[in-house]
């Protein structure tokens, strides 16, 4: 939820299969889509990842229709998963003080602000230009190799992974996590004798869940697009609304049953489009 001129407004987190579907010629999808973000019990703005943007720019024909579309609704963009858990750290334990939000756009100020002109922005930054290029060469699947290996590395009591495996998985894999993104950090807490918080890090909470749900309970084995789904939810906890494929977004219910921390979500999939 954020504020803006005394008004509360949500976040509406939408995925690159929603937004090719809502872009599309005037059809239904866009119907129900405005009917979501307006008649919630407060007004939503949508908001993407910038992994969506890197997706979106791959595809030509979509990209334009996305930029034509949004150009006339307000639209945030997020911070990236890295930029997000550096926030966690500097902001610990505080999380809820954490703007999530890297850019937004205005068309009420189209000569500064227009979604064209944002992205243009965006697409400058030193740091973007190298993180699209870092994505294409080697990130994802470096990030894909990563996600095998923790495949491996964990090992249910049952015959096959369960839901009641979730905790035990997440407990294992959270300290070694944020210790490889930040050992000093770590390293300084643990000689000071402070237990870490894991609840002060919802971001590598939402990601570890997705990874060991999409991975160990359905029993698949990962591909390059469960990368870009992965660094789009991170931001999951920091939004109010998400429109999901139906895939994530039964998986997003799992959590919202289960940790309290995603308890406030509000999950539509592709069927509450149709």
């Amino acid at each position: 939820m954020i504020k803006e001129n005394g008004k509360e407004y949500k976040l509406c987190l939408l995925d690159t299969c929603i937004i090719s579907k809502i872009v599309a010629s005037n059809n239904s999808e866009r119907q129900k889509f405005f009917e979501i973000i307006l008649n919630s019990n407060a007004p939503s703005h949508p908001c993407v990842a910038i992994w969506t943007i890197f997706e979106l720019r791959s595809k030509q024909i979509l990209y334009e229709k996305f930029i034509e579309f949004f150009s006339v609704i307000p639209l945030f963009i997020l911070k990236t998963s890295d930029h997000v858990l550096q926030d966690e750290f500097e902001n610990y334990p505080f999380y809820k003080n954490i703007d999530p939000i890297l850019f937004a756009f205005s068309f009420l100020k189209p000569e500064k602000d227009s979604l064209k002109n944002v992205l243009t922005k965006l697409f400058s930054l030193p740091e973007i230009i190298q993180a699209e290029k870092d994505w294409k060469n080697k990130l994802k699947q470096d990030s894909l190799n990563s996600i095998l290996s923790l495949k491996s590395n964990f090992v249910s009591s049952n015959k096959h992974f369960n839901a009641s495996d979730a905790k035990k998985f997440y407990n294992d894999a959270f300290l070694q996590y944020i210790t490889s993104q930040n050992p000093q950090w770590v390293i300084s807490r643990i000689k000071k004798g402070e237990a870490i918080d894991c609840d002060a890090f919802p971001s590598v909470k939402s990601a570890l869940y997705t990874v060991f749900y999409r991975f160990y309970v359905a029993d698949r084995q990962p591909e390059i697009q469960d990368v870009f789904d992965i660094l789009i939810y991170n931001s999951v906890p920091y939004v109010d609304i998400v429109i999901s494929e139906n895939f994530q977004a039964d998986i997003l219910g799992k959590l919202k049953k289960s940790d309290k921390q995603f308890s406030h979500l509000e999950i539509f999939t592709v069927k509450d489009l149709s």
